[in-house]
């Protein structure tokens, strides 16, 4: 596996909540979900911290004897051994959901297919089609058109009402009524989508990238000129209040 190209652009939040990385036959993209709970846990973390973590150890784990939700589970169990320490009673859904979660998409290239885990919206382009884990679309659009409607017949939003949306959809993280994402708790790893895509003996490129740089991504044109346009724009999503880091990945395989 060829890497043609890495990067990630910071938003306009304090920190770069996604993460690029890649090992051998492996490649991944990680968005952070932004922090909207405090974090009860001493020493302190941010999901730039567990994204940057989880990036970190996947290469450990990365086995091709293992399937790539074993890969992700064991990653985010040793994250979370490390993370949660000292934490008291951090097993349930919703504690877990108060905690850093994340999207990501995890692939392995192998001599007659790429293997791929998506969790969350983050994305896979391979030969003109589009891979990804849409369970989490209807409750940002349902956040989105409660935004708009609010902004309509206000004029506007404050940040603690925007907060307040987030919150009541981010509690349904890995709950029965609600949406499969990355977490600390290693089982959200077997909510995860998989999949194989056979290549037929071709050599094929991929493109790995998080929902930030789907937004600013220019077909046809090169990887270098979304991203440039993303870093000199000053647009502000009216729903999340902030521009969202961009992040991709380019691999031949």
């Amino acid at each position: 596996m060829l890497v043609q190209c890495a990067q990630s652009v910071k938003g306009t939040a304090a920190e770069n909540e996604d993460a690029v990385g890649y090992h051998d036959n492996y490649g991944w993209v990680i968005d952070g979900a932004t922090e909207l709970f405090d974090n009860p846990i001493y020493p302190h973390f941010t999901v730039a911290d567990i994204v940057s973590d989880i990036s970190d150890t996947l290469p450990e784990h990365c086995n091709d004897n293992k399937s790539l939700a074993d890969i992700l589970h064991d990653t985010i169990d040793t994250v979370a051994r490390y993370r949660l320490y000292t934490a008291q009673n951090t097993t349930t859904q919703e504690q877990y959901s108060q905690l850093p979660t994340f999207a990501i998409m995890l692939i392995r290239a192998t001599n007659s297919s790429i293997e791929y885990l998506s969790l969350g919206d983050c994305y896979l382009e391979v030969k003109g089609k589009t891979y990804t884990d849409n369970r989490i679309a209807p409750f940002a659009q349902k956040n989105r058109e409660r935004i708009q409607n609010i902004i309509q017949e206000q004029g506007g939003i404050t940040q603690d009402e925007r907060k307040t949306i987030f919150q009541e959809t981010r509690l349904k993280a890995n709950a029965a009524d609600g949406y499969p994402i990355g977490s600390l708790d290693p089982l959200s790893a077997y909510a995860a989508k998989t999949g194989t895509i056979s290549l037929h003996g071709e050599s094929v490129t991929a493109m790995l990238y998080s929902d930030g740089f789907k937004d600013c991504y220019i077909p046809g044109e090169p990887i270098e000129n979304s991203l440039k346009n993303l870093t000199r724009s000053q647009a502000i999503d009216e729903t999340y209040g902030k521009r969202d880091d961009a992040t991709v990945l380019v691999v031949k395989a």
